[in-house]
């Protein structure tokens, strides 16, 4: 059984798929569609400052920018106006830019608006069944700064807690209502929240588990490999869930690129210090690659990742920060 075709619309549009929360009564953040910049101008009313700005339909954090005051808004307007025209191309806003050119209006390219929302958040991957929910991971996230935009992922951390003592069971069950307001029936999905005001906020859901380092940091943490568990899901094999007590504490960090050029080499100074601490180290680019930053390119920046075990009694993001140190790129 896989996901209807409106369940995926709804799951890629993240306008139509916040309008359906919120007609269930789930938290979401409030949102709007954008054609103008007057439209940004009278959200912000509505909402209030920040607010984030974004394509209707998109991976990740790719153009999705924080605009902090009213001086933001032509900026990060033009900004992802110009990356959906160079992404003319991508299957993933190819729609988008077809209906500008059908229509020839400028601003038609599915930009919305949504509310900013301030907590931790956090992602998790989730069997659903006939109303059932079974949450097979959570983990929290950690972001770098702004300068390449909003919500780019700097780490993930596994396994996490949520807030409070029911906080897993409230989890639970606005994953279940959150599903079933797209219209997910046996599905296993990947969901995106912020824990605000003692419940999470549904920022969004999309019908596959996990990527980018998660599938690498599940199976060092727990030995559970996610893939292969979405291939047994297909094939309506029994799920093997690990219990939560064997789960162990693992870091994932991103390594991102300061500037762009052609990459002559990549190494970790100090690698005595991390060897006994690093579970796996992969890059995903190597000498003579060409880097490109944000927003030009959302992809050819991330260098790699490590997954590692972090000291206790030391904040995490000073040891994410402290590994990201470490990581020698040359790059000219």
């Amino acid at each position: 059984v896989f996901a209807s075709h409106g369940a995926i619309l709804y799951g890629r549009n993240k306008f139509m798929c916040k309008k359906k929360w919120a007609m269930h009564n789930i938290p979401c953040p409030m949102v709007r569609e954008i054609h103008c910049l007057k439209d940004i101008i009278d959200f912000t009313e509505e909402a209030g400052l920040p607010v984030i700005l974004k394509p209707v339909s998109g991976s990740g954090s790719e153009l999705v920018l924080k605009i902090k005051s009213l001086s933001d808004v032509n900026k990060a307007y033009e900004t992802i106006l110009h990356g959906l025209k160079v992404r003319s191309k991508d299957r993933m806003y190819s729609s988008l830019n077809n209906k500008t050119e059908k229509t020839g209006k400028t601003g038609k390219t599915g930009i919305i608006c949504e509310e900013f929302i301030d907590g931790d958040e956090f992602s998790c991957d989730v069997f659903y069944d006939k109303g059932q929910v079974t949450i097979l991971r959570i983990a929290k996230k950690y972001f770098t700064g702004q300068e390449h935009g909003c919500g780019v992922t700097a780490a993930y951390e596994i396994p996490a807690d949520l807030p409070g003592n029911r906080g897993k069971d409230l989890l639970k069950y606005y994953l279940g209502e959150a599903a079933d307001a797209l219209g997910l029936t046996r599905s296993l999905f990947m969901a995106d929240f912020i824990w605000h005001n003692d419940a999470p906020c549904f920022i969004e859901l999309s019908p596959r588990p996990g990527g980018d380092c998660l599938p690498a940091l599940i199976r060092h943490s727990c030995g559970m490999d996610i893939i292969g568990l979405e291939l047994d899901f297909a094939e309506g094999l029994p799920l093997a869930v690990p219990e939560d007590k064997i789960w162990k504490r693992l870091i994932g960090v991103r390594f991102h690129a300061e500037h762009g050029g052609i990459l002559k080499s990549l190494e970790i100074s100090s690698m005595e210090k991390w060897k006994d601490k690093i579970e796996e180290l992969t890059w995903t680019k190597r000498a003579g690659d060409h880097i490109k930053l944000p927003p030009e390119d959302y992809n050819s920046w991330l260098l790699g990742y490590a997954v590692f075990s972090p000291e206790n009694g030391i904040p995490v993001k000073d040891q994410i920060q402290a590994i990201a140190r470490s990581i020698h790129a040359d790059i000219v």
